[in-house]
């Protein structure tokens, strides 16, 4: 049965997941120390430190980055401003 929701892992679980599968723990006994769900994601995890490192286990910002200036502006603008 599968969840409504999908659970995010912060990249300090996912790397010591990782550690701990590499260091020689069962797949499992890694699932349920650090309460991950699916062993599909821990593969995952593994298959990007072994090819990008800790640093492709990092949690990356998404969606479109604000620009400093368009933020400036809007805070000088009376009817936008909070």
């Amino acid at each position: 049965m599968s969840s409504a929701t999908k659970r995010q892992y912060s990249s300090e679980v996912k790397l010591a997941a990782v550690q701990a599968y590499l260091d020689g723990t069962a797949k499992t006994q890694v699932l349920e120390h650090f309460g991950v769900r699916s062993v599909v994601s821990l593969e995952e995890w593994i298959r990007i430190f072994r090819k990008q490192g800790a640093e492709g286990l990092r949690t990356k910002r998404r969606g479109r980055p604000r620009k400093v200036q368009d933020v400036a502006s809007a805070q000088r603008m009376p009817g936008l401003a909070h």
